[in-house]
């Protein structure tokens, strides 16, 4: 038989030896960059088998082929497994902005941080350098910058609820802080940016661009290459949107900020959706609860008008819960509105309340009296804005209220605000007031910096960097990544406005 198929065969060369001889002739150098199972996985043969072929063809002992495995940290899973858990840590910490993309600490910071030896430190930066995601500069590593010259690759459509037509102004917190960061972040990938505006009209999606004058097509021919939608509201969300955005075969990353919604089952099977959890008032809630506690505050008030959605009620029970386990006479103290939302039923009180005929009329008589500049660029505001704008006054009524009711309580300390509106709505009351009330925001805003509030915010850097990731590579899979579900962790920022005073 070997002679009708060709002459003389070694009958060696066909046994699993014979293979894994045959690799190690082929590999020749190569062979010192691959670990004896990686070997053995090339060969089609098994471990044991390629052991076996490496120490005859190299005359080496099994005790000097397993000093040689030990030395390299091959056939040792626990010690594979430690240094990949600290590469992956690593470039979660990166994604999620714990660690500097300008400059890591040095390793003997790394290896303390992450509880590992130097050799394992090295070994994951080393990987993390392999795969272009860190460079080393001098002692020090940092995040690979994208080497791309030129005109941008590819372009990035941010799609942003239109609250009116007219002049783009951003309402939400969210959108004033993640657009400067998504500039950003594209400027340092070597990716185009655009921004489209659109609303829905009895559930008719509209899209045009940040003018309001030209409409955007949002299908197949659409011309940005990745789209991301940031939630501000479930309100802001129709059924036409996410069919539109399934149909552009485009890759979507949509950004949850505020909970309480669900996406279509359609778009969660979807390999080309990312959904980023970024909800810092939820993970960043036990922090803060703690971060109160060791300040000294025992008692702490927490206001919310809108405790009929989901990160209210998640936030407060978060917090409360870390209260409790304090100890006897630590409590967290709810001072909240059941049952009410700002677009429904702030709006009906504020009707039955005051008619809005009165209002508008109030407010034309007072525009008539503007130079014709200032109503140009603030009728669009008042105006088209005006239901909302009501929406707000009665919520200032609600809360005041709620902190009348609080601030008659001399035990608290701590005034805590589900978001920054409430922040300024507690300046105006305790304007007037002598108080020494430490206040905590849970969002942050140029009036909370300003004032060096305590505040937790939404992390919009990290959720920029993982979006435009995800747009030049949605089949890799980013750190922290669980199915289609992404979740950026909120900062707390302490500015020293956490310190106990004497209530007066």
């Amino acid at each position: 038989m070997r002679q009708l198929l060709g002459g003389s065969m070694d009958p060696s060369s066909q046994t699993g030896t014979g293979l894994a001889l045959a690799y190690l002739e082929r590999a020749g150098d190569g062979m010192q960059s691959r670990s004896l199972h990686q070997m053995a996985h090339e060969a089609g043969v098994s471990y044991v088998t390629m052991r076996k072929a490496f120490a005859r063809r190299f005359g080496a002992s099994r005790r000097v082929v397993r000093a040689r495995e030990k030395r390299a940290g091959v056939g040792n899973p626990a010690a594979n497994a430690v240094w990949k858990r600290v590469r992956g840590r690593i470039e979660e910490d990166l994604l999620q902005g714990n660690l500097h993309r300008d400059g890591l600490p040095l390793i003997k910071e790394l290896c303390t941080r992450y509880s590992v030896s130097r050799a394992t430190a090295k070994r994951a930066l080393t990987a993390l350098c392999d795969g272009r995601v860190l460079c080393r500069d001098g002692r020090r590593y940092r995040a690979a910058r994208s080497e791309q010259t030129g005109p941008p690759s590819i372009t990035v459509g941010m799609m942003i609820y239109a609250w009116y037509t007219g002049p783009l102004v951003f309402m939400a917190e969210y959108d004033q802080e993640f657009v400067p960061s998504l500039e950003q972040e594209c400027g340092r990938a070597g990716v185009g940016m655009e921004i489209i505006r659109y609303q829905h009209p009895n559930d008719h999606l509209t899209t045009f661009d940040t003018s309001g004058t030209t409409e955007r097509p949002l299908d197949a021919r659409t011309s940005v290459d990745g789209i991301i939608l940031v939630v501000i509201s479930p309100w802001a969300l129709c059924d036409d949107l996410f069919a539109r955005l399934h149909a552009t075969g485009k890759p979507v990353v949509i950004i949850d900020e505020i909970g309480g919604w669900e996406l279509p089952p359609y778009l969660a099977r979807s390999k080309r959706v990312l959904l980023i959890a970024a909800k810092s008032h939820v993970s960043a809630s036990d922090r803060l609860a703690r971060s109160i506690i060791e300040a000294g505050h025992r008692t702490a008030a927490f206001f919310s008008p809108f405790h009929s959605d989901s990160w209210s009620r998640e936030c407060l029970e978060g917090m409360a819960r870390v209260f409790a386990g304090a100890g006897k006479g630590y409590a967290l103290r709810p001072f909240v509105a059941e049952g009410s939302t700002l677009t429904d039923d702030y709006e009906r009180r504020a009707h039955q309340r005051q008619s809005s005929s009165s209002l508008l009329d109030g407010y034309t008589a007072w525009k008539k009296k503007l130079p014709k500049p200032y109503a140009v660029q603030l009728d669009p505001h008042f105006s088209t804005m005006f239901s909302q704008q009501l929406a707000y006054a009665e919520v200032r009524c609600v809360c005041d209220d709620l902190f009348s009711a609080a601030y008659g309580d001399k035990s608290i300390t701590c005034w805590i605000a589900a978001d920054t509106d409430i922040v300024w709505f507690m300046y105006d009351f305790l304007r007037a007031r002598s108080s020494s009330l430490s206040l905590v925001s849970l969002g942050t805003s140029p009036q909370v910096t300003k004032d060096r509030i305590t505040s937790v915010d939404y992390n919009a850097a990290a959720a920029a960097a993982a979006s435009v990731q995800f747009l030049l590579a949605p089949t890799r899979k980013l750190p922290g990544q669980k199915g289609i579900v992404l979740e950026i962790q909120g900062k707390l920022t302490d500015r020293g406005s956490l310190r106990v005073k004497e209530r007066k």
